[in-house]
């Protein structure tokens, strides 16, 4: 499928690109398309990464019958207060049902003309659908991941959802130290493949006697603390990256973060 000329729309946003107009457009165009048996459109970025059984099952949830957006926003206040807090990001993926995709196809063109100053294709996306008066399902599997530097706490403290999405992975060090980050990305999926449902999912015990902490972040990492880690304290991520724009503030985050470990005697043994 080719995309349509978009040259009769405005774009008037002083720091994005006009291609956000076109690939907005790219729902209804394939919605267009009368593909039969269709129930839901996903949309992602060309760095996005899918755990594509962990979507169908979140999808399950959801009557496809129904006019659904499905999603989740940044990690980043700042971007959140410049898109919306109430808005599906495009790199953490976006969920479009049937219905809801018909409805836009209608609506889109004469929508986009009213939103010239809007950034790129996802907030475009966002404010057709508010128009149509259907509301974000945030789902706490899809990431956009709005960080850059070490995320290694924030896939080991991932929360009891099923991990759906990853983007931006080329912004962050490699997942597995010594690794580059090819490597570390092909081993990281390669996990995800095992069990889908289990991934990055975590157990907590204890050696009281040696007063020893196991996290155990299935598929990806078990730590070891040499000393006594209660559960509330593991499932807030240690702050060890930065927000996209280089803020590294606890409170830039829209999670639960902590500081890092000083002493050695504290920090944890991984083994990946």
């Amino acid at each position: 499928m080719v995309s349509e000329d978009i040259s009769r729309f405005r774009y008037t946003n002083p720091t994005g690109h006009p291609s956000g107009l076109r690939i907005s457009r790219i729902l209804s165009e394939s919605f267009r398309l009368g593909l039969p048996d269709v129930r839901w459109f996903v949309l992602g970025d060309d760095d996005t990464i899918f755990n594509v059984d962990n979507l169908v099952a979140v999808l399950k949830k959801y009557d496809p019958s129904e006019m659904v957006y499905i999603g989740g926003p940044s990690e980043s206040h700042s971007a959140n207060t410049y898109f919306s807090y109430s808005m599906a990001l495009g790199g953490g993926g976006i969920v479009i049902s049937h219905p809801l995709a018909e409805a836009l196809s209608k609506i889109q063109d004469g929508c986009l003309e009213r939103y010239p100053k809007l950034y790129g294709s996802d907030d475009r996306l966002h404010a057709c659908i508010t128009e149509l008066g259907v509301p974000l399902a945030r789902e706490y599997g899809f990431h956009q991941w709005d960080i850059k530097g070490n995320a290694h706490d924030l896939l080991s403290s991932h929360p009891i959802v099923p991990f759906v999405s990853i983007h931006h992975v080329e912004a962050v060090d490699p997942f597995y130290p010594g690794l580059s980050s090819m490597e570390s990305l092909k081993r990281f999926t390669r996990a995800m493949k095992v069990d889908p449902a289990s991934f990055l999912q975590r157990s907590i015990c204890y050696d009281h006697n040696r007063h020893l902490t196991f996290s155990f972040s299935f598929g990806y990492v078990v730590q070891v603390f040499p000393h006594t880690v209660l559960p509330r304290e593991l499932e807030w991520s240690e702050q060890t990256y930065s927000a996209w724009n280089g803020i590294n503030l606890r409170n830039e985050f829209d999670l639960d973060t902590r500081d890092c470990y000083r002493s050695v005697c504290k920090k944890p043994i991984l083994f990946t």
